[in-house]
């Protein structure tokens, strides 16, 4: 109407993965995802028999985008039902200082040493 672009394609595309920067996490991404691809499948089942769900039908195709963004970025964060698996491997090594309380932890880089030297990079 004023020449202006309008923002809700925008939000409609970057929302989803967004969420999923949020909500990272392969087992509740799994289960959105679930979600979404039953509102898909049954769509003309839930609309006819289900009166409190119609209104929730329109969001289906963003459900399952969610769900899908939320299992990528849970991969990337190796989170499942947050629990943390270390199923690609890490750059870090756990190590367990004793001199500090019990139940802390310590991450270090493989390639940094605790002087903060990094012992890769010493022939370049």
């Amino acid at each position: 109407m004023y020449g202006e672009a309008n923002p809700s394609t925008f939000s409609v595309v970057t929302f989803p993965f967004l969420f999923a920067v949020m909500f990272g996490d392969y087992g509740h991404g799994s289960l959105i995802l679930f979600v979404g691809a039953s509102m898909v499948i049954f769509h003309d089942w839930i609309v006819a028999n289900v009166k409190a769900m119609r209104e929730v039908q329109r969001l289906r195709y963003m459900f399952c985008l969610m769900g899908i963004f939320s299992c990528y970025n849970g991969l990337l964060y190796n989170e499942w039902f947050a629990i943390p698996y270390d199923w690609f491997g890490s750059c870090y090594e756990v190590s367990y200082l004793w001199n500090q309380s019990p139940g802390t932890w310590n991450f270090w880089p493989k390639s940094i040493a605790a002087e903060g030297l990094a012992t890769n990079y010493t022939g370049a």
